[in-house]
């Protein structure tokens, strides 16, 4: 994905903060303090806790009540509570927790559920290895071609770390290993979709400056999608938006699968769609194919949108 900054980056560098992630999770329980959250949770301080409750004020996320509870210094005993835009992020946490549970690992002692797998999501060589991995399996020397911006020692660390966690598959034939997404991989690219949407209503960047994957995203989770037999046809997926890295996105559904193109197909598509970055997260996450202008074949629209709906709500 090279130095361009997608929708959802910048939530997810924030929710790779181990911390942020548990003070979120305090305040989604109950209005807290600093000192509260130091004597609730094992292994977070008073002062990291007060760094982190600044910094969700100063984001719009978490409000001050102006309550101060219990003794110690007075910055520490203020309560806090989440806003909207906080607790909407908590989606983004709960999305990680379902990847992370996939995974059938352990957690690390005291690390918030979601933590690891939104530290991978927010890690951008991996998500271009991953995208680059989407639609079939490589070599290292072939993955080099594809992002030479990732040296070689950082993508042999990323396929060995991953392959750990469960999320790379490599199988050695003759002198050279062959690395393959697994299911749980293809699954983290719900995380993006959903930080991408969240920071869409609520992030205060200048949106005009980013970029959409959505086209990422969805050759990720296209393989996982289980279709009707008896529909086939082709349905492209059109963005309006003027920063992409890709604007169409093609899919093919055949035999129960969905098939997306690396380039488009010759001829026209059975269906068009088009809408923004935020429209196309809204239908997906919502299943709301009608809420898209499209021409073709409805029906056709409607189950691709179903299909990967049904993947992002795992």
């Amino acid at each position: 994905m090279g130095e361009v900054e997608v929708f959802g980056a910048r939530c997810l560098d924030l929710l790779a903060d181990e911390a942020m992630v548990t003070v979120l999770g305090q305040l989604r329980l109950e209005t807290l303090s600093a000192i509260e959250m130091e004597q609730a949770v094992p292994g977070l301080s008073y002062k990291v806790a007060l760094s982190r409750l600044r910094r969700l004020v100063s984001l719009g996320l978490v409000a001050a009540t102006g309550q101060a509870r219990g003794e110690g210094r007075s910055s520490g005993r203020v309560a806090h509570r989440l806003i909207a835009p906080g607790s909407a992020i908590l989606t983004v946490v709960g999305c990680a927790a379902n990847c992370e549970a996939a995974w059938g690992r352990r957690p690390r002692a005291f690390a918030p559920l979601g933590a690891e797998a939104l530290a991978v999501a927010a890690d951008r060589p991996w998500r271009a290895i991953a995208r680059a991995l989407a639609h079939e399996r490589l070599r290292v020397r072939d993955l080099e071609a594809l992002i030479p911006e990732i040296s070689h020692g950082t993508l042999e660390r990323r396929l060995r770390d991953r392959e750990a966690q469960g999320l790379i598959d490599s199988q050695r034939e003759g002198r050279e290993a062959w690395h393959s997404l697994t299911d749980s991989a293809r699954r983290q690219a719900t995380v993006a979709m959903y930080a991408g949407r969240w920071e869409w209503i609520f992030g205060d960047a200048d949106k005009g400056l980013l970029a959409s994957d959505l086209a990422g995203v969805i050759h990720q989770l296209a393989p996982l999608v289980h279709l009707p037999d008896q529909l086939n046809g082709i349905c492209r997926m059109r963005e309006d938006w003027h920063t992409t890295l890709q604007s169409d996105v093609y899919l093919a559904v055949r035999a129960g699968q969905l098939i997306p193109f690396v380039v488009g197909p010759l001829g026209e598509p059975d269906v068009t769609a088009k809408g923004t970055p935020q429209e196309w997260a809204h239908a997906l996450v919502t299943n709301a194919s009608d809420s898209m202008v499209s021409n073709g074949d409805a029906r056709l629209f409607a189950a691709v949108i179903a299909g990967l709906h049904r993947e992002l709500c795992v």
